[in-house]
């Protein structure tokens, strides 16, 4: 619903305000959406909403999907590997500045794991709204997804093409084997998923 009235919004150049009912994805902090074109899945340019109401109790109903939207913020370590590699390889620039915020992010959320226990994430939905959040607006600074969308989001497409998965989940599987393929191995990482 929030990707379908950004993208209306975006088109009728009119205000939008929208309520999250889950934090499932940082679509409430992006000006892209994910909608279905002739079938196929497909990124589009979208209105940032002007207002968002955080409603924690509405939230809390979401327990599950909200650390999908969670887990997600994880795949920064192997989106910023494929970065370097890009860079390495193809010579593609780094931004450093947005290189350094996603990697707080990414470093700030492991720390937040590895200090709480899971029933403490679950009900600290303003600490994950603002995780997820932070994770949307790296991505609108920066104009697309490659501070936190890289290798692993492609393989988790791939299998949400063939399986009906969470998003959250197959970027877990996607961030887990891409980062052996990238010899990017991280404890923390994999404890944090």
């Amino acid at each position: 619903a929030t990707d379908i009235a950004k993208y209306i919004a975006n088109a009728l150049n009119v205000r939008l305000t929208v309520v999250p009912s889950m934090l499932s994805t940082n679509a409430y902090a992006t000006d892209k959406v994910a909608l279905f074109v002739e079938g196929n899945k497909r990124t589009l340019l979208a209105k940032l909403p002007d207002n968002i109401i955080l409603d924690k109790e509405l939230l809390k109903l979401a327990t599950q999907e909200n650390l999908y939207g969670f887990a997600d913020i994880f795949s920064i370590h192997t989106a910023l590997k494929d970065w370097e590699i890009a860079e390495n390889e193809n010579n593609e620039e780094i931004d450093k500045d947005i290189f350094m915020q996603a990697k707080t992010l990414l470093e700030k959320s492991i720390d937040f794991v590895a200090m709480n226990t899971t029933e403490n994430i679950c009900e600290s939905i303003e600490k994950l709204y603002e995780f997820i959040g932070i994770a949307g607006e790296i991505t609108n600074i920066y104009g697309t997804g490659r501070p936190e969308s890289g290798s692993e989001h492609i393989f988790a497409k791939t299998i949400e093409e063939n399986i009906d998965i969470p998003h959250g989940i197959s970027v877990s599987i996607g961030i887990i084997v891409m980062s052996i393929i990238q010899k990017n191995y991280n404890a923390d990482i994999y404890k944090s998923i």
